[in-house]
């Protein structure tokens, strides 16, 4: 299931079969950097070309465009992340306006010709583009996919009981290792959001229950190692409703495609296959609390399929 490096482009991704949900991370792919070194360097007044700047403005118009496309979605946590980036930049832009005078003094900012620093500008043009990035990835909540009433019932008590089932597990296996990474010093808000689980739990849904193909677009190795450790303790699991999930996924395949480099995506998890490659080895997979992931497995399972 994990380690699959095959490179993919934006445009094969959107040619590709089933659902593409979009992690926040996933402005890798659009732009250098991202907007956290951005909002950095705009906060202590260091310069920001115009030039340099312009591609970062570019990404964030082209992830919007993205999140447009009619088999693209987001999930509510995703939406929550962009939000606090749009208070954020927000927030730098009114400490920029209220220190201008701060700024003009430093030798090393860049002014327009009306005299006003370029940083100031330019982060008020980035607050913009985010808020437009916010509005599209609101538009494009799993939930209000489309007319299907089964695509708008991602709400509904079966995919709850994946959600609790998918943090559960990400819990006792400790699967996530990116955590302190993607919430960077100039994010006030530090809590674990529970955005991952939400992706694994959304794909996994959309190809149990859903019965259609899934993949995620993120730039979080996160991913794919709660997806590996929550189908693991399934498979291990051996309860009713284990084989039917992990039959369905076989079926409507899960993939996740990591990105950390503009244009590139390199698909890094598959469940294609999953039922035969996992009962080879699904003995040597229990962890140190076999018994108390198959219990959860268990209650959750009996939820999701009695929904």
């Amino acid at each position: 299931m994990v380690g699959y490096s095959d490179a993919f482009t934006i445009e094969q991704l959107l040619e590709s079969d089933g659902i593409i949900l979009a992690d926040a991370s996933a402005e890798n792919v659009f732009m250098p950097d991202g907007l956290t070194k951005r909002v950095e360097r705009a906060v202590n007044y260091t310069d920001i070309q115009l030039n340099e700047f312009g591609e970062t403005l570019k990404g964030l118009a082209e992830f919007s465009r993205f999140l447009r496309f009619p088999n693209v979605y987001t999930t509510p946590k995703v939406v929550e992340e962009i939000k606090a980036w749009e208070d954020t930049i927000g927030r730098a832009f009114v400490h920029l306006n209220n220190n201008k005078d701060i700024a003009g003094r430093n030798k090393e900012v860049s002014h327009t010709s009306r005299g006003t620093p370029k940083i100031q500008q330019n982060v008020y043009s980035l607050y913009r583009l985010v808020q437009r990035l916010r509005k599209s990835a609101a538009h494009a909540l799993i939930n209000k996919a489309g007319s299907d009433s089964s695509e708008q019932d991602i709400k509904s008590i079966g995919y709850l009981a994946l959600e609790m089932m998918v943090i559960a597990v990400s819990d006792i296996e400790d699967s996530k290792n990116d955590f302190s990474r993607r919430y960077q010093a100039w994010v006030e808000r530090r809590e674990d959001l529970r955005t991952d689980e939400q992706l694994v739990a959304t794909a996994l849904y959309i190809a149990t229950v859903l019965k259609k193909p899934a993949a995620i677009l993120t730039g979080d190795s996160d991913l794919w190692h709660i997806a590996n450790d929550v189908l693991n303790a399934i498979a291990c699991s051996k309860v009713p409703g284990a084989y039917t999930l992990l039959n369905a996924v076989s079926d409507n395949p899960v993939r996740i495609y990591f990105s950390n480099k503009v244009g590139r995506i390199d698909k890094k998890f598959d469940t294609s296959g999953l039922v035969t490659y996992i009962t080879d080895i699904a003995e040597s997979m229990h962890s140190g609390r076999a018994e108390e992931l198959s219990e959860i497995v268990r209650e959750r399972l009996a939820e999701l399929f009695a929904a």
